[in-house]
Parts: C-alpha cells; sequence; structure tokens
C-alpha cells in the first residue's frame, strides 16, 4: 500500500546508485523499513506520507513526528477507511484549543505560519501543534498577530480601559478579547 520498488529507486538518485542498479530489491525495502519511513520518503506513487498527515488532524494528534507510524497507520487502517494517501498539499483542520482554551479567535495557523518566516524555518509546514504552542508561549508575549480578524495592537489601542487594567502585558489581551471582548462586540482590527 506504500511501496512500489520501482517508483522507490526511481524517485531518489542515492537509493538508485545503491540499489536500483543492481536490482537489489530486498535492499531497497530493507532501507524503506529502517531509514525511509523515518526520512518520510514516498516510495508509491499512490501514498504520500507528508499528505496523509497533512490531511488529518486525528493521526498529527496521535502520531506528532512520528512519520514511520503513519506509513503503518495507513496500511493497517487508513486504506481500509478509505482516507486518502496523496493529493493534499496544505494542511487542514489545524488545532487551535490549547489546555481547554479555544485560541481561534485570535489565531489562525495558515494566517501565523504564512507571516513568520522564522516559524517557517523552525516548524515547518507539518506541526500544527508545536506552532500553537508557540504562538501561546512566545508570539502572545512578543504581540505577533496571528489571525487576519485580530491584531493585539490595534485591539490596545482602541480601548482605553483595557489599556487601563493590562498596561504592556499582550498576552492579557488576546486572552480578554478571547474570554470577552469578541462577546462584547468589540473589534479586533
Amino acid at each position: 500500500a506504500v511501496y512500489d520498488y520501482t517508483y522507490y529507486v526511481d524517485n531518489y538518485s542515492d537509493l538508485y546508485a545503491r540499489y536500483g542498479a543492481n536490482n537489489d530489491k530486498y535492499g531497497a525495502l530493507t532501507y524503506f523499513i529502517t531509514f525511509g519511513m523515518s526520512e518520510a520518503r514516498q516510495a508509491s506513487a499512490s501514498f504520500n506520507v507528508k499528505s496523509y498527515r497533512l490531511q488529518y488532524k486525528d493521526l498529527r494528534a496521535a502520531y506528532g513526528n512520528d512519520w514511520k507510524t503513519y506509513y503503518l497507520h495507513y496500511i493497517a487502517f487508513g486504506q481500509r477507511e478509505g482516507r486518502a494517501g496523496t493529493g493534499c498539499t496544505t494542511l487542514q483542520g489545524a488545532v487551535t484549543t490549547y489546555n481547554g482554551i479555544d485560541y481561534a479567535p485570535v489565531y489562525d495557523y495558515a494566517y501565523y505560519y504564512s507571516h513568520n518566516a522564522d516559524l517557517q524555518r523552525a516548524y515547518g509546514p507539518y506541526d500544527d501543534d508545536a506552532l500553537l504552542q508557540h504562538f501561546i508561549t512566545f508570539g502572545m508575549s512578543e504581540a505577533r498577530q496571528a489571525s487576519a480578524s485580530f491584531n493585539v495592537k490595534s485591539y490596545r489601542l482602541q480601548y482605553k480601559d483595557l489599556r487601563a487594567a493590562y498596561g504592556n502585558d499582550w498576552k492579557t489581551y488576546y486572552l480578554h478579547y478571547i474570554a470577552f471582548g469578541q462577546r462584547e462586540g468589540r473589534q479586533g482590527v
């Protein structure tokens, strides 16, 4: 379901030189199981582990960065469940909830990722959980904008009562908007 010898060696020059040139099918399969899965290499036209991970939030929550488990899940369950093994290039269903708080009113994974080149380099496009944790741990305190519909600097400037209560504690402005501001009809931008 996830491996085709010809596809695998033909798509990686290092593997072709090592296994394809001498038709070493056993060696190529052994390499795939031992190293290729952990390296997230595509070994079949019908299964791309990166696409699989991007598509399914439940699998990302269960397996995180353990690439090999995505292959094993597809083999054991995913194919039978009718899950698609290819075709997805953007992360679907990004997490917005952490420790019981839904940050969706102030956080959008795609916006935060696309507007922060340093985070793209640090986290790549596959770890929505780590990106949300970054936002909560660092991004809020740094007053980073994580959604087109909420700008913490604008929110702070608009409301004198909040400035008096929170001063320069950026994180509290985000939390206020989530808990009260949005419901009160306060503007986030």
